[in-house]
């Protein structure tokens, strides 16, 4: 089952610190990748949406993604990460921390992602060829 990257927009949002988080991205696998080819010059661009459940908890980060040449994959916008995670100062106070997007970037940084994108891409491919 494909699940697109916008979802994760609709779901409930997750608090969890900073270490809390760290530990959740080892858990998260590929759950949906789109794949455009551009028929001027054949190189891709996509969607790919990463994350989790654990039981009524559904953890994703999603991010766009360019072919820079033929089989080399980038973060399109690295500002532009879409995610339910809210990263909180740990103690009582729990207020939301700044630099969430840095801290989401450097999670995506830490996953596998490009072998998982080139994977589909071939995929892609195959289906049109057939």
């Amino acid at each position: 089952m494909t699940i697109h990257t916008w979802h994760v927009a609709t779901w409930r949002p997750v608090f969890w610190t900073d270490d809390q988080f760290m530990a959740m991205v080892r858990r998260m696998k590929p759950l949906g990748t789109t794949v455009d080819v551009a028929p001027d010059t054949g190189l891709a661009s996509g969607t790919v949406l990463w994350g989790f459940f654990d039981g009524a908890t559904k953890v994703g980060i999603g991010w766009d993604w360019g072919e820079v040449r033929h089989g080399v994959v980038a973060m399109c916008d690295p500002m532009t990460v879409l995610s339910n995670v809210r990263i909180m100062a740990a103690g009582e106070d729990g207020e939301e921390l700044d630099g969430r997007i840095l801290r989401l970037n450097r999670a995506i940084h830490s996953l596998r992602w490009q072998g998982a994108i080139t994977r589909a891409r071939m995929a892609s491919t195959e289906r049109l060829a057939a």
